[in-house]
């Protein structure tokens, strides 16, 4: 036992020696939103941020000018994805739809009757990933199509 307090003594005395304090950067700048924010979004390529809230709008921020442009949904968004290789931002509405939006003219291109409580999307197979609360759902992301749906064993959900 004695060996373990000295090893665990010494690993302690190690790590306050050298820890150095956390700091951040801090607030920056913030940016009037509608509603209550729900998921964020960063698109790589030029820094736009996508943030779904609870009015029923995507709001997408430029951040070098600080401009806010909100977008309809058809319906209260609940989380969003983003696909940077086909420029489309896929929004998970309560009323079980998934709204894609084309992030060059910011219209909804397509609207798919899928519940989705949780998003992914896999830009190498181009496949978006809808968890439901019972089932998942696989999104073709180049044609914006129903691949397949899953229901969850029997007696469980996601």
């Amino acid at each position: 036992m004695r060996p373990f307090g000295v090893a665990f003594g010494l690993a302690l005395f190690l790590a306050l020696a050298f820890a150095q304090p956390a700091s951040a950067d801090g607030i920056g700048r913030t940016y009037p939103l509608i509603g209550q924010p729900r998921t964020i979004a960063v698109d790589p390529a030029d820094g736009r941020i996508f943030a779904v809230n609870s009015a029923g709008f995507l709001s997408v921020i430029e951040p070098t000018s600080g401009q806010v442009t909100d977008y309809p949904t058809t319906g209260t968004p609940n989380v969003s994805a983003l696909d940077s290789v086909n420029h489309r931002l896929y929004v998970a509405n309560y009323n079980r739809t998934i709204d894609i939006f084309d992030l060059g003219t910011m219209a909804i291109v397509a609207t798919l009757p899928v519940q989705g409580i949780g998003l992914a999307v896999d830009m190498s197979s181009q496949r978006v990933y809808a968890a439901g609360a019972t089932s998942l759902t696989v999104i073709d992301g180049t044609t914006n199509t129903v691949l397949a749906t899953r229901p969850a064993l029997a007696g469980e959900d996601w």
